[in-house]
């Protein structure tokens, strides 16, 4: 009996480890924020928002208004802004349908009769768009899906009595785009809302989105609504920890920042615009996360019927528009207004297919493209836009121009071509400077229209030499257990830069072997001096070596508080005479939770390092480095250093001639690789103890040679 007792306990136990280490994410807002946004959605560039509802039956808004008031020309705004008495919306709906007419009379002419979700999603396809974002509920509370929480007040009840989330969620999916919903946390007329806001949310907001996700698994829940509470009302981060922990989209579904009134551009995933504005006329400048656009093809979300050809934005415009969002590292969500019979209109429909017929040529320079550091500061007068794929760069002009091109800070390039254009374009690389003549374009040969690509082939950068002699050493982890002792030494104790963890040496909770990696464990736990456990491998004594190239393929951790790193120190370092700065040391890559789209590289010698505020070191942005495995490596010369990403020249230290102080690397050096927590600048923004038990992958570590 006692044994059995004995197992169960255990069992539990191991159980609630288990599911303790499953919950990585938090309910709070810290660690909500450490998740990375999934790559999918940085690569998507063009989705598809589509307000469409009860207010599309009166599809009514004013035109004439002043321009610093846009909610008045949001038709999807319609009940509220009859009920409040605006002049224009009062006057209109009591001249057409009288006082006593309800807004909730117009749900029954709802009817979609000519819905068809098979030809919307061939419409979006065709546009280029790789995801679509429809409205599942708007602020007055009804749902295109049978929502249990708004019975008599959904899609399904009444109206068109038909599921209209789940028959366009299937077709766009088998279209092979991404499927997302808008939800409104506010109801203007909920009983609830605003009396008893919290059982509103228990009862009704929080049950409908988790239905909305697990009833149609979509890649995006884009909430709004959130400006009357602030997010802790609203029980935001508890929502968001049961999608990221226990949903079936945990892995793939990305969410923006509309989580209370405190959060947009500060917390949840993606920030946003709308029409160029964050919330109440103000404008984001700088974008420290992924971002989107969202704005109408017209001057309102929803179908308004008076809106005219002058109203809508050109294709021109649209285009352009895309090209500048995606140039300074945005995404365009440009939205349509159907009909309430399910059609949309024809002005959209055009628009949308000459943004598509621009993409099937010039695509290429749009999607899975990041943006150029060196590009120029994008404004009202610019027209000619950067963006990077891999080494390639791409050049893209909105006005045309047959005076030569000057591109600033380009050093080399294989070719120059544009797109869809089979003719050979003039260049020349000079002074770091890029000159290209623009060729001879006329109707029968002109590529496209509206904006024309030239894609520079091997400029952004340059690719890794990899002039390897042989391979003197490596680690490839093809066995499984403790890291192999004929080759790695564990450091042991509490050892540097004010850190919180202690090293533990040949502990498997900590450094281990598995699946052809070896796998780095951060711990939040008491073990003898510290409070936190984790490991540093080293090769002193086993490999040490001077000059060559040493590679690393690993996937780094995420989360405030942590601080992987791969570098080396002289092997003098451990002799009296030879102690830190003076043996030198080589960052080959270092990363700062708290600052997680970058990746460092620094050297450090006697003359030169951070205690005297002047180390020499460079630093390469790139968007959720931990998300996935990269490598990280340096090219060991004798008269410098070149230190790549993902074989991407980001930062060269040159030898100065100054002497053994500003240079020490004519000696020995060994490597280490460890995982450190807080200190004096991983821990800088404090330490988010929920992220625990942290992961730390190497898949390879490989030293060559160089000719």
């Amino acid at each position: 009996m006692r044994k059995t007792l004995f197992l169960l306990i255990i069992t539990l136990l191991l159980n609630n480890n288990l599911v303790s280490s499953q919950n990585k994410y938090m309910p709070t807002w810290e660690s909500i924020d450490s998740r990375p946004i999934p790559g999918w959605f940085q690569n998507a560039k063009f989705g598809i928002f589509i307000h469409w509802g009860v207010y599309s039956v009166p599809a009514w808004a004013p035109v004439n208004v002043p321009k610093g008031d846009g909610a008045q020309r949001y038709a999807e705004h319609y009940w509220n802004k009859v009920q409040s008495g605006n002049q224009y919306f009062k006057a209109y709906h009591d001249s057409v349908y009288g006082k006593n007419f309800k807004y909730q009379d117009f749900a029954t002419q709802f009817k979609a009769t000519n819905f068809d979700p098979n030809i919307w999603a061939d419409l979006f396809k065709n546009a280029g768009a790789k995801y679509v974002v429809l409205t599942s509920k708007h602020h007055d509370g009804f749902t295109l899906w049978p929502s249990a929480q708004s019975v008599n007040w959904n899609s399904v009840d009444i109206g068109a009595h038909r599921d209209l989330c789940g028959e366009l969620s299937k077709e766009v999916k088998r279209k092979g785009m991404r499927m997302g919903f808008y939800y409104s946390l506010l109801e203007w007329y909920h009983p609830y809302m605003y009396s008893n806001t919290e059982k509103y949310v228990d009862e009704h907001m929080i049950p409908q989105m988790k239905d909305l996700v697990t009833r149609y698994k979509p890649d995006m829940l884009w909430t709004d609504g959130e400006w009357d509470f602030p997010s802790e009302k609203y029980k935001s981060v508890d929502f968001l920890a049961w999608l990221y922990n226990e949903s079936e989209v945990k892995e793939s579904i990305v969410v923006n920042d509309r989580w209370g009134k405190e959060t947009r551009s500060k917390h949840g995933g993606f920030y946003t615009t709308e029409y160029d504005e964050v919330l109440q006329g103000t404008s984001l400048t700088t974008h420290s996360r992924p971002w989107e656009e969202c704005r109408g093809i017209g001057n309102s979300f929803g179908y308004n019927k008076m809106e005219n050809l002058e109203d809508y934005s050109t294709s021109e415009q649209l285009i352009h528009m895309l090209i500048k969002k995606v140039s300074t590292g945005g995404n365009l969500l440009l939205n349509i207004g159907p009909t309430s019979d399910g059609l949309i209109p024809v002005v959209m429909q055009q628009r949308l297919t000459d943004i598509g017929n621009w993409l099937k040529i010039n695509g290429e320079a749009i999607y899975d493209t990041r943006i150029w550091n060196k590009a120029p500061r994008v404004n009202n007068e610019s027209n000619l836009f950067f963006t990077t794929k891999g080494n390639d760069l791409y050049l893209i002009v909105t006005g045309w121009n047959s005076k030569q091109l000057v591109i600033e800070g380009v050093n080399s390039c294989e070719s120059v071509k544009m797109l869809g254009l089979d003719e050979k374009i003039k260049y020349n690389v000079s002074g770091g400077r890029l000159f290209i003549t623009p060729p001879a374009v006329t109707p029968n040969n002109n590529p496209s229209e509206y904006a024309w690509v030239y894609k520079i082939k091997n400029s952004v950068g340059i690719k890794s030499p990899k002039i390897l002699k042989k391979l003197v050493w490596s680690d490839e982890f093809n066995y499984k257990g403790l890291p192999d002792s004929t080759k790695w030494v564990c450091e042991e104790g509490m050892v540097r830069n004010d850190e919180k963890q202690y090293y533990t040496k040949n502990r498997l909770e900590n450094a281990r072997v598995e699946n052809g990696n070896l796998i780095i464990t951060a711990r939040k736990e008491n073990y003898r001096e510290g409070k936190y456990t984790s490991a540093c491998l080293n090769t002193q004594g086993k490999h040490e070596f001077t000059r060559g190239r040493i590679e690393v393929r690993a996937q780094i951790p995420h989360g405030v508080g942590v601080w992987p790193a791969i570098w080396t120190l002289g092997t003098e370092f451990s002799n009296s005479n030879g102690k830190w700065p003076a043996c030198g040391e080589i960052d080959i890559m270092e990363f700062v939770g708290f600052d997680p789209n970058k990746i460092h590289a620094n050297v450090h010698t006697r003359d030169y390092n951070w205690t005297k505020g002047n180390p020499r070191g460079g630093t390469f942005n790139v968007e959720n480095p931990s998300a996935g495995f990269h490598i990280y490596a340096v090219d060991w010369y004798k008269d410098r250093m070149d230190f790549f990403f993902d074989d991407k020249l980001y930062f060269t230290c040159n030898r100065k001639n100054e002497g053994v102080g500003e240079w020490p690397f004519d000696s020995p050096q060994f490597l280490l690789i460890n995982l450190a927590i807080g200190g004096s600048w991983g821990g800088q923004k404090g330490i988010d103890d929920k992220i625990f038990p942290m992961e730390y992958k190497v898949d390879y570590v490989r030293m060559y040679s160089l000719d």
